[in-house]
């Protein structure tokens, strides 16, 4: 078995565009563990943010062959 690609997705959530099924498909996607899911929604959490920016942030630091194995997905509403 290969190992899963790696897989970015930074979803910018838009009202009355089916966002919420979308969302929905990336929660479900998430607990099956393909990516680690992240939600920002009707409210701004600081730690989560930071959370994924230092992960980013430390990927980036690593070099490009590090980035090779990201399996994140974000939400922005």
């Amino acid at each position: 078995m290969q190992p899963a690609p790696p897989v970015t997705i930074l979803f910018h959530h838009l009202e009355k565009t089916a966002g919420t099924t979308v969302r929905s498909i990336l929660q479900r996607n998430a607990q099956l563990g393909h990516y680690d899911f992240f939600s920002f929604i009707n409210r701004f959490n600081k730690l989560q943010f930071q959370t994924v920016t230092h992960r980013l942030d430390t990927l980036i630091s690593q070099g490009p062959s590090a980035l090779k194995g990201l399996r994140l997905a974000v939400e922005i509403h």
